[in-house]
């Protein structure tokens, strides 16, 4: 973290994870024969540039920008028959994040946040006889809402699902809006 000065706070974040694993699938009969096995392999790594901004006390907004990507790879293979993959990539560029929180009370916080991630995915099969590949470009958008509730030692943390705000409860607006 660079605290600019007592409001602004730059966070500069990036990271990795790598995960892998192979599982073999038997018959359960005796003798126990091997019928399969499939393997997953995946690697994610992302880089990004944030800030806090405090305004006032007990006042918070925080920003995010970045990228990300990941590559994952499942194959299958029996002991009889054909092996098979699928093979798919994320690329996210950008990825904007977005938040507050602010006190109302000394015992209610209220927050509130967005997050939109720009996908871009490519997705192939093997064996693939008709060389069909699959292109997605779309953007993945939330958004956020909650409180949190002090009463002494007692904290509770709250989510409600934002579509409430617009849709109402389903008595009202007849929309199927859950509160979590």
């Amino acid at each position: 973290f660079k605290q600019v000065n007592p409001q602004w706070t730059i966070v500069p974040n990036a990271g990795v994870i790598m995960g892998s694993y192979k599982a073999e699938f038997y018959t359960g009969a005796t003798p126990n024969v091997l019928t399969y096995s499939d393997s997953y392999k995946t690697t994610t790594f992302w880089a990004g540039l944030g800030a806090h901004y405090t305004p006032v006390t007990n006042i918070l907004a925080v920003c995010e920008g970045g990228f990300g990507y990941n590559t994952s790879k499942y194959e299958y293979k029996p002991v009889v028959g054909t092996s098979g993959s699928d093979k798919i990539n994320f690329l996210t560029f950008p990825y904007l994040k977005i938040g507050f929180e602010g006190q109302v009370f000394d015992w209610l916080d209220i927050r509130g946040g967005a997050t939109s991630y720009w996908q871009r995915a490519s997705q192939d099969f093997d064996p693939n006889p008709n060389g069909i590949k699959y292109k997605y470009n779309y953007p993945d958008n939330a958004t956020y809402l909650g409180a949190g509730l002090h009463f002494g030692n007692l904290h509770i943390d709250t989510y409600t699902n934002p579509q409430i705000l617009l849709n109402g409860f389903n008595f009202v607006s007849g929309a199927s809006t859950s509160l979590n």
